[in-house]
């Protein structure tokens, strides 16, 4: 027999291999009781325990993902700067351009954000380029390297990777 407003015990009787719970039920009166305020406080603190930790690992994996977009944007753009700068009229400054442009158009960041390094080496028997694009001859290794800054493109603030850049290597040889 329980008093109005404490929990109703939980009996269980045993049998030889059944176990039977009986519950009491409740009236709907019994609703604000003691017992079931401590439930809804325990619920609540499970509750945000258990969302916090879940939105965490949700923004965890929005944001490696969009680490790896950016990246393979990066990588699009570098191959795409490379292949322009294949051609024979084609400047550093061409190349820059093209690169700096597509990446801040695809991945939503500001086109002075992207660094981008280009590499011309002379093939055996060439005259040295001297870095230029437009001075390499058939045969040169062209290499352009972009990357951006962690920081820039992540959506969620914080300094976990304060420092960290996403970086894409492309290169071909000069037409």
């Amino acid at each position: 027999m329980t008093l109005p407003g404490e929990c109703a015990p939980v009996i269980a009787l045993v049998y030889s291999t059944e176990i039977e719970i009986v519950i009491r039920r409740r009236k709907t009166t019994d609703r604000l009781s003691p017992c079931n305020h401590a439930r809804v406080g325990t619920t609540l603190v499970e509750m945000a325990i258990v969302l916090s930790v879940f939105v965490m690992m949700v923004m965890g994996i929005l944001e490696f993902g969009r680490s790896m977009m950016v990246n393979q944007i990066l990588a699009d753009g570098t191959r795409r700067g490379v292949r322009l700068s294949a051609f024979e009229s084609t400047t550093n400054g061409d190349v820059v351009a093209a690169v700096q442009t597509f990446v801040a158009n695809a991945a939503g960041v500001a086109a002075r954000d992207v660094n981008v390094t280009i590499t011309v080496t002379a093939a055996p028997g060439n005259a040295d380029p001297g870095g230029q694009v437009a001075n390499a001859e058939i045969g040169d290794l062209v290499t352009v390297q972009a990357q951006i800054a962690i920081d820039n493109v992540t959506w969620t603030p914080g300094s976990y990777l304060a420092g960290k850049r996403l970086t894409a290597v492309a290169a071909m040889r000069h037409e």
